[in-house]
């Protein structure tokens, strides 16, 4: 197909192109169908979202509910004012610090026992009790961390909210 030149442009003549080439009509066709169909949907999905409408009746009946933390379900007891409730968290904390203490006392008499191994004659048994001796060691220091994220754990009473 020819592109005529624009004196050559009559009527008759682009009639009779398009009878000869229909196809042609279709480049400019379908780009226009395509911009209108994307635009309808765009304005069909944006009616649909409306995210700042009125609650409908049954979200405005929705009962609000206070989150489940730990805060919130200790924040009960102190409007209640039962103490009782925090006496025995705390003789459940110092039921764990006692059985850590044992456990302390337990490995640094195991420990003081291996470092009198490690300096026995016997090469044999020196070298496995310092082996152990690192063990029962390394068992100390975690031991004392958990004891230092006690500490800093803390607990707040009274106005000021001292630590205690």
């Amino acid at each position: 197909m020819s592109i005529p030149t624009s004196a050559a442009l009559s009527p008759s003549l682009i009639i009779s192109e398009l009878e000869a080439n229909p196809y042609v009509l279709l480049a400019f066709a379908v780009p226009i169908i395509v911009i209108i169909a994307g635009s309808l949907a765009m304005t069909i999905g944006k009616a649909k979202a409306r995210y700042d409408a009125v609650p409908t009746l049954a979200q405005s009946k929705e009962q609000f509910k206070v989150p489940a933390s730990s805060f919130n379900r200790e924040m009960k007891y102190v409007e209640d004012e039962d103490i009782s409730h925090f006496f025995n968290a705390i003789e459940t904390d110092m039921g764990k610090i006692q059985d850590v203490m044992k456990k302390y006392e337990r490995l640094l008499k195991l420990y003081k026992k291996l470092d009198l191994k490690s300096k026995s004659i016997s090469e044999r048994r020196a070298e496995k009790a310092k082996e152990k001796k690192e063990l029962v060691f390394k068992d100390i220091v975690e031991i004392y961390r958990y004891i230092e994220k006690l500490k800093t754990k803390g607990f707040a009473y009274g106005d000021k909210g001292k630590q205690a």
